[in-house]
Formats: C-alpha cells, structure tokens, sequence
C-alpha cells in the first residue's frame, strides 16, 4: 500500500482536531451568506406560490452545516474522547440534530430563541434543506422564512459559538493519539489590535523558549495518493 492507505488513521486524527470544524463551519457560513446577499423574491409562476427569498433552502441547508460543524468542533475541543480509535462517536455522529449536541455542551448556554433556530436548522438539513419531502409523512413541518432578522440571529448564534471554540483552541489542543495542533490566531474572532497582541504573545514565547508548536507529522499526514 502506498503512503495514503498507510497512514489513512494519523490522517484522520489530525483532521479531527476542532481547527478543521472552524474551518469548514467558516467556509459553510460564508456560503450561506453568500447566498443571502444574492437571494432575490421567486419568480412569477402558474399557479402561484407564496413568493419568499428564492435561494432560502439552500441558505439554511448551508447554515445548518456550518453550525453542525462548529458545534462538533466544539463538543472536541472540551472533550477529545469523542474521537478515538480512528472513528467519530456516534454521540455526537448519528443524525443532524443540533438540540441533542447543544445539550453536550457546558461551557455556554443556549436560550429559548438560539433553541428554537437549532430545531429549525435540524429539520433544514436532513428534510426541507434538501428535499421536497421527509422520509415519512409525520416528520412533515411549516415553511419557515428567511428574513434579516433570522440572518442576524444565526450570525450571532455562529459567533457565540466560535468565540467558546476559539478561546479553548486558541494556544494549541491535544487530541487523540496525543497530536498537538499549537496556536491558532484568528482575526474572525479578534479585531486588528488584539491579533497584534496575540502575536506579540507568541513572539514572547518563542524568545524565551515557551513556545509549543504543533507536532503534526508532514511526511506521515496525507490526503494524497
């Protein structure tokens, strides 16, 4: 076998480290608002529906993710167990409901309308996100509707998130297979002055001979054949 099928377990550890949820929730919110800069009112048809934001499905279906993801990322970071063996638990795997994964969280709580958008976005990704249909007919559930407002909400509910995340990641993670990730400075979570000063931190560090890099092995980390 060649050097990505023996190394495929190392690989997957360190991918599973929370910077790869961030990563990926970054990119699936950015779609999403993308999309929402770019939704216009749907176009006259015969017979005639109720007219909304035309790319809705596909911004709730993106945000859903995102959230999905940061969450994950999250629920790692406090706890590196739910990734062992070279698999995922299927306590936080098994479905999309970001209800159940909220409720594994305990570094930050979640209100009744930051519930009420993760139910929303739960029945978005597997159902209505994607597909006419449910798998069943008693899962059916009411349209809901993309407004400013419902924009506003998801970002804030994003970066109430992302600022936990960030703050746990922020001067490395240790996780599974004892793989150490080191800093990760972000200027989504800090304004100019404070990434200066979080840098200014590390160069600190390095000059008096603190600093812990990450120990990421190149020649064995792969996704390449």
């Amino acid at each position: 076998m060649g050097k990505f099928e023996d190394n495929k377990q190392y690989t997957f550890d360190v991918d599973s480290a929370p910077t790869s949820w961030l990563d990926y929730s970054e990119e699936l919110k950015e779609i999403a608002e993308l999309i929402f800069s770019n939704s216009g009112t749907e176009i006259n048809r015969y017979p005639e529906n109720e007219k909304g934001l035309r790319l809705e499905r596909g911004y709730f279906l993106n945000y859903g993710f995102s959230i999905e993801n940061i969450l994950k990322g999250l629920i790692i970071s406090e706890n590196s167990s739910y990734v062992s063996d070279g698999k995922i638990s299927s306590e936080i795997s098994s479905n999309h409901n970001l209800e159940t994964l909220v409720d594994k969280i305990d570094s930050i709580a979640f209100d009744k309308n930051e519930r009420k958008l993760l139910s929303i976005l739960s029945d978005a990704i597997p159902y209505w996100g994607r597909y006419p249909i449910p798998k069943k007919y008693t899962k059916v559930s009411t349209k809901f509707k993309l407004t400013e407002k419902v924009n506003d909400d998801l970002n804030n509910l994003w970066f109430k998130i992302g600022r936990q995340l960030y703050s746990n990641i922020k001067f490395g993670w240790i996780g599974p297979s004892g793989i150490e990730t080191g800093p990760y400075i972000s200027s989504t979570f800090e304004n100019p002055e404070e990434f200066d000063k979080s840098i200014a931190e590390i160069n600190k560090q390095i000059e008096k001979g603190l600093f812990k890099a990450g120990n990421v092995d190149i020649a064995k980390y792969s996704r390449n054949k």
